[in-house]
């Protein structure tokens, strides 16, 4: 896993798939939500916060705050009429 700076600008992505790996395209992505390693909301985004990269990628850009291991991006939405999330974590080094 890739260790980034804290304070630096970093680019979350979000990968939607389906149980065969095929991409696709949600039809809402309610939120995106930046969590703490204790689970604490450090921000929240929309859509309008997004960017389509391609079928099912979309990506946001994020600077990452100092006094953490690391945090979590969780990406709400609902697709088929069904909710999901995707979530993945960033580690950041110089934690004060």
């Amino acid at each position: 896993m890739i260790t980034y700076q804290s304070g630096s600008t970093v680019k979350l992505t979000a990968n939607f798939v389906d149980t065969n790996n095929t991409a696709f395209d949600p039809d809402t992505i309610d939120s995106i939500k930046i969590y703490t390693p204790d689970k604490t909301q450090l921000a929240s985004y929309t859509s309008e916060d997004t960017t389509k990269e391609t079928v099912g990628k979309y990506y946001l850009y994020y600077t990452l705050p100092a006094g953490y291991s690391h945090v979590y991006h969780e990406w709400n939405y609902t697709y088929n009429s069904v909710s999901d999330l995707v979530r993945d974590k960033i580690s950041i080094s110089g934690m004060e």
